[in-house]
């Protein structure tokens, strides 16, 4: 793959609710300390499958919610829409809850 992503792996119990949000205040003109990020996230199964995937929920800001059938690890893959081999500045929070 080309660019700059980042990869969070994590653990959920089967019939788990959780959230993804990343808050970076993204866009054209973020606030004073804000982002320029345009984050894209995708939700990876043990095998590395993609099951779920967001760009711009919330402004130009990415959320999944999902509902996890299985037990397992899994894991998020966030990345900057474009970015091509990264993104000065581009700061963010993954809200996992």
């Amino acid at each position: 793959m080309n660019g700059d992503h980042d990869w969070f792996c994590f653990n959920v119990d089967a019939g788990q609710n959780v959230t993804f949000d990343i808050d970076a205040r993204g866009g054209q003109n973020p606030p004073q300390g804000g982002s320029s990020l345009d984050s894209v996230i995708y939700l990876h199964d043990q095998n590395g499958g993609v099951i779920d995937q967001n760009d711009d929920a919330d402004g130009l800001d990415s959320l999944i919610q999902h509902n996890f059938q299985r037990a397992g690890r899994y894991v998020i893959e966030v990345l900057s829409f474009g970015a091509g081999d990264g993104c000065r500045g581009c700061n963010y929070v993954l809200n996992i809850r």
